[in-house]
């Protein structure tokens, strides 16, 4: 993600038996590793190119 210039990385697809507990933990990881990231969640609609802000982290239009 760092190679390519991501600002922001979205996991999504994930294991429909992961509780929100699993999806916590595995966001809580995926944010150490990689600042931008977040878990998507279920009914929620993401605007790509008008995604709030992270730890100072903005999407570039």
């Amino acid at each position: 993600m760092e190679a390519a210039g991501a600002k922001r990385l979205c996991l999504f697809h994930h294991d429909p038996d992961h509780d929100d507990n699993a999806m916590a933990a595995i966001e809580r990881e995926a944010a150490q590793r990689f600042p931008g990231a977040f878990a998507a969640r279920e009914g929620v609609t993401l605007d790509m190119l008008n995604l709030p802000a992270v730890d100072g982290i903005v999407v570039a239009a």
